[in-house]
């Protein structure tokens, strides 16, 4: 016999503990599949890259995927394991304090390698050299800031006072986003400032110009995207200090941090992407390619401004249908099997 039984409304105070982070658990698992797409097509794409860089990368993988972990057991904790433990719904444990830990250090990751990226655009000059010191010195207050977040929350079991969650907020996500901005404004200005030398010196490719145009927009909006986002979970985390608000973007914050820095690295695939013909500088002089046939293989030659024969700059790239197709014209015109590739160290 069906008996009809009423569910309790759920208290406003458990939506606002357990909803946000909850939130911030879906989001960042859509993230961390989006890193794990980027992750692989940079597997693919990049198998030349030095061996530093790889590491690096395959790193930051791998603290993104312990952070994954994290959240999920946290989330678990939170609404299931730890339901109706009202203590246990307001501090999750050690996996809450880990996430500033996790996201600083993340962070600084990051900003470090946009930080050697605006060094070596700005061709280390001394004035972007001050530029660099100050994003690392952001940086690293902002990771030690989120450090000394996680271990404060993790000692006194989220009781702090109002004047040390200031501090902490300000140090960790203050400082943090105060860098980005400094990053996204820099590497915007670096980025516009090639392109505006070579539309004046009138021989940029088309290509080229739009490669540098959405260059700029993605450095301007990945920066703006963490920056807005720190600012969002400081003000959440500051105005609502009995709510878990700020933890639906404090989930994501190092995943954004990761996709930026693998999507900056992918981007590469498209400028590097073999054209008819394009324009490459060598040491500052400009230098435009011609295309011609010599014993059946197509030959590109650079040359100055002035027609001189100067420094080959690039290398085509062939695709299987390529060699398929120039070794069926060989075989035509010479009436013997054999691929023009069988001594060519391909």
């Amino acid at each position: 016999m069906a008996t009809n039984t009423t569910c309790a409304p759920v208290d406003a105070d458990i939506a606002a503990l357990l909803g946000p982070p909850l939130i911030g658990s879906f989001v960042g698992w859509g993230l961390f599949g989006i890193s794990v797409m980027q992750t692989y097509f940079y597997y693919l794409s990049f198998p030349e890259d030095p061996s530093l860089l790889k590491t690096y990368v395959y790193g930051m993988f791998t603290l993104e995927l312990f952070h994954t972990i994290i959240i999920s057991v946290g989330t678990w904790d939170s609404v299931i394991q730890g339901w109706g433990n009202l203590e246990f719904i307001i501090f999750g444990g050690w996996t809450y304090a880990s996430i500033p830990v996790i996201s600083g250090i993340a962070g600084a990751f990051a900003q470090a390698f946009f930080a050697w990226r605006i060094y070596v655009l700005g061709r280390r000059s001394r004035t972007w050299l001050v530029v660099v010191a100050s994003i690392m010195v952001l940086s690293v207050t902002q990771m030690s800031g989120g450090i000394a977040a996680g271990v404060v929350l993790a000692q006194r079991n989220d009781q702090v006072s109002e004047k040390e969650r200031l501090i902490l907020a300000n140090l960790w996500l203050a400082g943090s986003a105060a860098c980005d901005i400094l990053i996204a404004l820099s590497l915007t200005f670096l980025l516009w400032r090639a392109r505006q030398k070579s539309r004046e010196a009138g021989v940029v490719a088309s290509r080229s110009d739009v490669i540098l145009t959405r260059l700029i927009t993605m450095t301007a909006e990945t920066g703006a995207t963490t920056a807005i986002i720190q600012v969002v979970d400081l003000i959440l985390f500051l105005a609502f200090p009995d709510a878990n608000y700020h933890e639906a973007t404090a989930y994501i914050l190092s995943k954004l941090y990761y996709n930026s820095l693998i999507a900056s690295l992918n981007s590469r695939a498209s400028i590097f992407r073999p054209e008819p013909s394009a324009y490459s500088t060598v040491s500052g002089m400009v230098y435009t390619q011609q295309s011609s046939s010599q014993n059946g293989m197509r030959v590109r030659r650079a040359t100055g401004q002035s027609g001189v024969p100067g420094p080959v700059v690039h290398v085509t790239t062939y695709t299987e249908d390529d060699r398929s197709r120039m070794a069926d014209d060989g075989d035509r015109k010479r009436g013997v099997s054999g691929s023009p590739f069988s001594d060519v160290d391909g």
